[in-house]
């Protein structure tokens, strides 16, 4: 990924920037982008979604 590339990600990601504060060293953003705003506001039942893959190899390649 070029700097280009990387600087259209943050962008996206953090469409107001990212602000620097020197007295606690800590990075923040007033804003977040849209698609985490969805994200952090779902709160449905995760019953829908499939199991992550476990320890042992899968079964379907076998």
């Amino acid at each position: 990924m070029n700097v280009e590339q990387k600087q259209r990600l943050q962008r996206l990601i953090f469409p107001n920037g990212i602000i620097f504060n020197k007295s606690t060293g800590s990075y923040g953003t007033a804003v977040l982008s849209p698609i985490f705003e969805l994200s952090r506001s779902y709160t449905g039942n995760a019953s829908h979604l499939v199991a992550g893959a476990g320890v042992e190899p899968a079964t379907s390649r076998l």
